[in-house]
């Protein structure tokens, strides 16, 4: 009996070893797959500062300039389409003011 348990507790120490190892394989695994994804980000990372930020950085006091410039045209072109409509309505009162003197309604026309 005794060499029964014997056996089986080689066994069973045989099985934990192979486990021991099996989980150290995963853990190692997964530490690797970690240590590529954080590499693979930070090269991102390197890759868009490079490539895409720092064109946007350098391009940016000259896109100031213009905004500002679209600013200012925009801001002339609205005042002198306010001038224009509030010219029309001067020449509409004063064209209506002067058929009325001119041309003075019916008074069948009012009832």
């Amino acid at each position: 009996m005794s060499l029964l348990m014997a056996d089986f507790a080689g066994a069973v120490n045989q099985l934990a070893s192979f486990a021991a190892i099996a989980l150290i394989f995963e853990v190692s695994l997964i530490v690797i797959l970690f240590a590529a994804l954080a590499i693979g980000l930070a090269l991102l990372a390197r890759w868009l500062q490079q490539k895409l930020i720092g064109p946007i950085q350098a391009a940016a006091p000259a896109t100031h300039n213009l905004s500002s410039k679209i600013d200012r045209i925009s801001g002339k072109v609205i005042d002198v389409v306010v001038e224009f409509h509030s010219r029309r309505a001067q020449v509409t009162a004063i064209t209506n003011i002067i058929l009325n003197y001119l041309l003075p309604p019916d008074e069948s026309d009012q009832d």
